[in-house]
């Protein structure tokens, strides 16, 4: 696992960082919606909750007619916000971000969007692209993760998740330690806290996680 890694929650805010917050809770209305899941928007809200940044946090319910049966899915709230085109930003999709009136949509854009606007893109260009090479090794072990979980045959499929868990995914973190830049820890880039912490933190540390055996 990543030894250098550290909660976000346990993180104190730099001077740098500070000031971005300052300038963002400066504009007229922060809003982030989604559902009442953790999902999508779940990296967003934790950016937002490490660097102390108010917000609106709008949370859709849904519910199913048959548990589990995406057919049945009820989305009011939702259903509603796309009829009257205020999704039409976001190609009709949620996580939506709303900053001083603008509208930002794709989950990964408002990701990058906060991390930067809040100082959680490193210290300098080479940190950032640092930060952002990391976020894309996420990125890789989310899609062999999901090659696996969509094998159709169930025998296979059981064979190839416990694979997964017993090497793969050990084997990933031990790649992506090796790929860390050099630093005192115990951020993943830099002396404070980045995006790349946020990221691997959901991957392995937060609920709902991806668990090593």
């Amino acid at each position: 696992m990543l030894q250098r890694f550290t909660q976000p929650s346990t993180v104190a805010p730099s001077l740098s960082r500070a000031r971005a917050w300052r300038s963002i809770q400066r504009r007229s209305r922060s809003r982030l919606t989604y559902f009442d899941i953790r999902g999508l928007a779940e990296n967003s809200r934790l950016i937002l909750a490490a660097a102390g940044q108010s917000y609106e946090d709008v949370r859709l319910s849904f519910s199913f007619g048959t548990p589990g049966d995406f057919s049945t899915i009820k989305r009011p709230e939702f259903d509603a916000m796309k009829a009257a085109g205020q999704l039409d930003s976001s190609l009709g999709k949620v996580p939506l971000l709303e900053v001083d009136g603008a509208k930002i949509g794709q989950s990964k854009a408002i990701e990058r969007f906060l991390a930067k606007e809040l100082g959680m893109m490193g210290s300098n260009s080479v940190e950032a692209a640092q930060v952002d090479q990391l976020g894309e090794t996420v990125r890789d072990i989310k899609d062999a993760y999901q090659k696996v979980r969509g094998l159709q045959d169930e025998e296979a499929k059981k064979a190839g998740m416990d694979k997964w868990f017993a090497e793969d995914l050990p084997n990933w973190c031990a790649l992506a330690e090796k790929s860390l830049p050099p630093g005192p820890g115990p951020f993943l880039v830099g002396g404070k806290v980045s995006l790349a912490d946020i990221l691997f933190y959901t991957l392995l540390l937060a609920p709902g996680r991806f668990r090593l055996p």
